[in-house]
């Protein structure tokens, strides 16, 4: 994954199809590092390898997507105020965690808040979209 990650910073200035071919190679050696058949002395890193094959067409979405990222970091980040703050019952921590959710996904999209929040409010039935759908196939 770090060389991945270093690999997506050069991938402008490569060649689209020496940058495709390294990238098949990638896709290669994680699925031999995680293949099914492939026996793990540690309990811990099979569970992983079997949590990684699950994920497993999504592992280098960042190199083939542009703005998709390789880590959840920033998106964690964002949410970390909120978390020092979430009430204590369970229905409020619930609440505070879909408010704080919603309020930054609109930040983050460059949205009006107060204008989608009126628009929840006085056209229910017509609920502007959140995200807008997919640009590849998600089957």
């Amino acid at each position: 994954m770090r060389e991945a990650l270093a690999w997506r910073e050069e991938k402008g200035r490569r060649e689209p199809a020496g940058f495709e071919a390294r990238l098949q190679e990638w896709e290669a050696k994680l699925s031999a590092r995680m293949a099914e058949k492939r026996r793990f002395t540690d309990r811990d890193n099979a569970r992983f390898a079997r949590r990684l094959r699950k994920q497993r067409r999504h592992l280098l979405r960042f190199l083939r997507v542009e703005g998709v990222e390789a880590t959840n970091n920033r998106a964690e980040r964002a949410l970390r105020p909120a978390v020092r703050v979430r009430p204590k019952t369970p229905r409020g921590a619930r609440t505070h965690a879909v408010w704080a959710g919603l309020l930054q996904t609109l930040r983050q999209q460059g949205r009006e808040t107060l204008t989608y929040l009126i628009s929840v409010r006085t056209a229910p039935a017509r609920l502007p979209p959140l995200f807008p759908p997919p640009l590849w196939d998600t089957s």
